[in-house]
């Protein structure tokens, strides 16, 4: 099932939309049929049965490394984190104590997928830690300030990729759609006709959005999707798209809309 977030009103006038994409509706996308709570010390359990020669424990594959994504969430005011292992065997966990984060990846047993699927929320400024099997460590200082996220390393890891977080070119709202669903685009061009435009970004990680943006092609045309499905992003530089954009999203909310919102200030006139 999927929650239907609500469009906050623009704060002081015409301000800063706010991000809505609730906890549960990224944990029901990203859990990958296994759970890995990030503050639990129970490993991730996998979501079918195996037999008891399947597990071998302290016996995975050699670690291929983490990517782990440091993003802001704008309805809280905290930064996120999220820790993907490239291959399995591995799990993960996260500690906040105080103004530091510790990931501690360790080897658990062979053909166990995990993935730290819970935003942890964290300070704007802390320093990282992130140690593989209790002797391979990176260190970093993490930095969010007036919409800038600053990641400087201290010490590195072959092991450790922390992603980079582009922002927003320009002031867009987005409707997140679910599944492949890229003739809505068509329609939502002749609804916006003369009032905004498609933009099409580029594939990564994007500031105050908490899913990767992916680019794909149909035909001639292309679009933008995540894991749930196809997103669409409209320009919103004029202070009389808010209004309109509420009734966009009135109109298609019955057509697989699963989340809404929008970045950057819209400009004044």
């Amino acid at each position: 099932m999927f929650l239907e977030t609500k469009y906050k009103n623009v704060l002081n006038g015409f301000g800063k939309y706010i991000i809505i994409f609730t906890i549960a509706l990224l944990s029901s996308y990203l859990a990958y049929g296994q759970s890995n709570d990030p503050q639990s010390n129970r490993p991730p359990s996998s979501s079918h049965f195996v037999e008891k020669d399947d597990w071998k424990a302290l016996n995975p594959e050699p670690f291929d490394g983490c990517d782990i994504i440091i993003n802001h969430n704008a309805s809280t005011d905290k930064l996120t984190i999220e820790v993907v292992l490239h291959n399995l065997g591995y799990y993960s966990q996260i500690m906040v104590v105080d103004s530091a984060v510790y990931v501690n990846i360790n080897c658990i047993a062979k053909s166990v997928a995990a993935r730290s699927a819970a935003n942890t929320l964290i300070p704007h400024v802390f320093d990282l830690y992130v140690k593989i099997d209790d002797c391979d460590t990176a260190q970093f200082k993490v930095k969010y300030s007036e919409d800038s996220l600053q990641v400087v390393a201290k010490s590195h890891s072959k092991h450790v990729r922390i992603m980079p977080i582009k922002k927003i070119p320009v002031p867009l709202c987005w409707m997140q759609f679910t599944g492949n669903q890229h003739s809505l685009i068509g329609d939502i061009e002749n609804e916006i006709s003369g009032r905004s435009s498609i933009m099409i970004l580029e594939k990564g990680y994007y500031l105050d959005f908490p899913l990767e943006v992916k680019e794909e092609q149909y035909r001639k045309h292309f679009y933008n999707t995540t894991e749930i499905g196809t997103v669409i992003y409209l320009q919103s530089d004029s202070v009389s798209f808010p209004a309109f954009f509420d009734k966009l999203v009135s109109k298609y909310i019955s057509r697989g809309l699963a989340g809404y919102g929008c970045l950057q200030d819209i400009k004044k006139e």
